[in-house]
């Protein structure tokens, strides 16, 4: 069944952290007392933010297919609000790293502790539930750039197949951006997806992105693309292919093997986004 490109809509949820002068990452717990269960709205309809463990988290509204500017635009409001009223006040700043190591003393608080909530699951098991993340007495923490999308008639079969495009189509060309190597040791594995309902929408999360795509408002833009690349490809070829591949795909993502990705981006003919800005087939 083909989705209706015209039913989809697209949030997010990111996380960043906070740091100080000395680049010293500080836990937003003690500045940020929202929490999860009750973030803080704030004046722009849709975006809220909170604190989630040691992290700062923004979610921002959901917004269709062609409307990249407002995507864009509200990412870029909630950024700005948490510096305004939180960061600058204690001489602190945002940054999009994906991972950073902590110091004993932003970790003493039992929520600075806590590694994940709700169960994640893998596409490429046909849905099968991931292995609990545990830091395990790590200093290590990493940020997710999570998608969510809703359209009409989803299931729990098109949201998974969609994840799996959303894999070849984003996860894959983001090897090519994301420097970071160390978050996936925790999360954001080859096909991690949740399945949500917001209110009466259903669709899913794509929780493989790190946050590297939130620093950059080209790289805001060049992610939107590719989600509509996504659905294209899923409505005019199908499946068959991409499970073909399935191997190469996962073995790609989780080894961070950027060989593998290139081939698979030649296969699909996916344009990457260099950090320098320029366009490459």
């Amino acid at each position: 069944m083909q989705i209706n490109k015209n039913s989809v809509l697209i949030g997010s949820d990111f996380e960043m952290f906070l740091i100080d002068k000395n680049g010293k990452v500080k836990s937003a717990i003690p500045f940020i007392a929202a929490g999860k269960k009750s973030p803080e709205l704030t004046s722009k309809q849709g975006c809220c933010i909170q604190h989630d463990g040691v992290l700062t988290e923004c979610n921002v509204p959901p917004v269709r297919l062609g409307e990249h500017e407002l995507f864009v635009e509200n990412i870029e409001y909630v950024k700005g609000y948490i510096e305004n009223k939180f960061a600058r006040k204690q001489g602190l700043t945002l940054t999009c790293c994906p991972s950073a190591e902590l110091e004993d003393d932003q970790l003493t608080h039992p929520e600075a502790l806590e590694s994940g909530c709700e169960p994640s699951y893998n596409a490429w098991l046909n849905g099968e539930m991931n292995p609990k993340c545990s830091f395990d007495g790590s200093k290590l923490r990493t940020c997710g750039g999570h998608i969510h999308f809703s359209f009409d008639g989803a299931t729990i079969d098109n949201c998974i197949d969609l994840m799996k495009v959303f894999d070849v189509f984003l996860t894959i060309p983001s090897l090519f951006l994301d420097e970071d190597d160390k978050r996936r040791q925790f999360y954001g594995k080859a096909g991690e997806m949740r399945l949500c309902e917001w209110n009466e929408s259903r669709g899913f999360e794509a929780r493989t992105l790190s946050n590297f795509w939130i620093s950059d408002a080209e790289y805001v833009e060049y992610v939107f693309n590719q989600i509509e690349k996504m659905f294209d490809y899923y409505n005019e070829h199908g499946m068959n292919k991409i499970n073909e591949m399935s191997s190469d795909i996962i073995a790609a993502i989780n080894e961070n093997n950027k060989e593998l990705a290139g081939k698979i981006c030649d296969e699909f003919g996916i344009l990457i986004l260099i950090k320098e800005k320029q366009w490459v087939a």
